[in-house]
């Protein structure tokens, strides 16, 4: 839909039109944000958790199990790798959330970058108000009023990767005693 928004208008000098279809792309960002907003949230925390959870798992078998209930414990892995799955395609999810933000972010230059014939040279102003509207627009996917963006995904990573780093040091500190 971004793609198209941002190709109809190439050879094209209709700015009041393009304002008043990114109005309608942006309510179309905004509504279905609105209406999944719970449903991702409670996937992406599940998904953590999920994740939190099996790599504790793994943890606590091989520090506490002995090396003949070893290769039970792996088949007692395996049994689990489509839940983990789930998960990881619920980060895809956050991921492709994230790049639709990411694409509405650079409609300002796209849109900026098509050529204006203008017989006296000036600066078409009519396209500088489209580009200036679409990106104080801040379109994107939201999540309860946040903009889910790259940043907001490398956060989530980097917080996942450290409690399970915590997770790890933790379980290699008990270990030794």
């Amino acid at each position: 839909m971004l793609d198209a928004y941002s190709s109809q208008f190439h050879n094209s000098d209709k700015w009041a039109q393009a304002v008043t279809e990114w109005n309608v792309v942006q309510s179309i960002l905004h509504t279905l944000s609105r209406q999944v907003d719970s449903c991702f949230l409670a996937v992406q925390t599940s998904s953590a958790v999920v994740f939190l959870s099996f790599a504790a798992g793994i943890l606590d078998s091989v520090i506490t199990k002995s090396s003949d209930q070893l290769l039970h414990q792996c088949i007692l892995w395996m049994l689990e790798l489509p839940t983990l799955m789930t998960s990881l395609c619920a980060l895809q999810l956050f991921v492709k959330a994230a790049s639709v933000t990411e694409i509405c972010a650079r409609v300002p230059p796209v849109m900026n970058s098509v050529k204006v014939e203008d017989s006296n040279g000036a600066i078409n102003h009519d396209r500088q108000y489209l580009v200036a509207f679409i990106a104080q627009s801040q379109a994107g996917f939201r999540a309860k009023g946040s903009l889910i963006d790259a940043t907001m995904l490398m956060n989530y990573c980097y917080i996942c990767g450290a409690i399970a780093c915590g997770i790890f040091t933790t379980g290699l500190s008990m270990s030794r005693k």
